[in-house]
């Protein structure tokens, strides 16, 4: 058995004798951290893909937390304000110092006057608590950063592709009532907005956004997938579910994924000469629809594609669900 040392330093804050543990930075040599890959991405997936739509109570602003071993410092609001404080203004050390004397309530306000109208990434380390209580007034400072409004940038590129600039002013509203479904996240947007690129009427992009399946208990980011889902037809579908024998992260290679169709016979029950073609299609089709992302063009001319992991676990949970159906159905005949 190991033990491990602190080092714990003695200084004076507010008039009291404290003990401080060491800090750490972020600066650290990238080269030699290994074991964390997998969690990083699924980090970034969080930040990126997870629910964003604070539900009845919750503070508007996205929180991540990062538990390890927990430790037995004492929570220092004031002290948490003050960094996030010295951070956001690039205060120097005679600012900060002057800092130790300002109320809570007056940091709070601070904050919130910083960081208004501007978007935000806060990243604590070395926070020993998990009280909701000692959180709040922070919760609350942070609402007043801007909201995530690129979704309708992202959107609208997909989805005003080869139309007139009468076309998009018409589509405009109701584009943007669709992409505050979005919740912030840009993979949604940019899903809808594929989606979108093919219905050419207001009532066609009305019928997506009073859609039933936003009122079913799913992921926004499972709720855009299922509505393009559904939007193709059946022969793109049992294609698009043959991706989920895909591991995540994969380099997929266009032809191979084409002779595996053809090998299970999704393109034809016969030979035909045009199969292929029929295949390079279907590719194309789902690249548009943002199933496929990553496109990428080799020396040796083979074209290479990737599934977001987001979309990897719905194809995945969409064949587990086929499969249930089938075995219902085999029981029930």
């Amino acid at each position: 058995m190991k033990l491990m040392r602190r080092k714990i330093s003695i200084n004076w804050h507010k008039g009291k004798l404290q003990s401080r543990r060491a800090e750490s930075t972020s600066y650290i040599e990238l080269s030699k951290l290994h074991g964390r890959d997998k969690e990083m991405k699924d980090l970034i997936n969080s930040l990126l893909c997870g629910s964003s739509d604070p539900g009845p109570g919750e503070s508007d602003a996205k929180t991540i937390f990062v538990v390890g071993m927990g430790g037995v410092e004492v929570f220092d609001g004031n002290r948490v304000a003050e960094e996030i404080l010295v951070s956001l203004e690039s205060l120097d050390h005679v600012s900060a110092r002057d800092l130790d004397s300002v109320s809570l309530q007056i940091l709070v306000e601070k904050i919130c006057k910083s960081i208004q109208r501007k978007k935000v990434l806060l990243v604590l380390d070395d926070v020993w608590t998990d009280k909701s209580s000692s959180w709040e007034p922070l919760n609350v400072a942070f609402n007043h950063a801007a909201p995530e409004n690129d979704c309708w940038k992202i959107l609208s590129l997909e989805a005003f592709v080869g139309r007139t600039e009468e076309q998009c002013k018409s589509l405009e509203d109701m584009g943007r009532k669709i992409a505050e479904k979005c919740s912030g996240l840009p993979l949604v947007a940019k899903v809808l907005g594929s989606m979108l690129r093919f219905r050419e009427t207001i009532e066609e992009w009305e019928n997506i956004l009073n859609s039933e399946v936003w009122n079913l208990e799913l992921k926004e980011v499972f709720a855009a997938l299922l509505l393009s889902y559904c939007d193709l037809r059946s022969a793109e579908k049992q294609r698009f579910l043959y991706c989920s024998i895909f591991p995540k992260d994969f380099d997929i290679k266009r032809d191979d994924m084409i002779h595996q169709w053809m090998a299970q016979g999704y393109l034809s029950s016969s030979q035909n000469p045009e199969m292929e073609i029929i295949g390079v299609r279907c590719f194309q089709c789902l690249v548009a629809r943002s199933f496929f992302q990553d496109l990428e063009k080799r020396e040796d001319g083979s074209i290479t594609c990737k599934i977001h992991d987001m979309v990897v676990d719905f194809v995945r949970d969409l064949m587990q669900n086929e499969l249930v159906f089938k075995l219902q159905t085999a029981v029930s005949l």
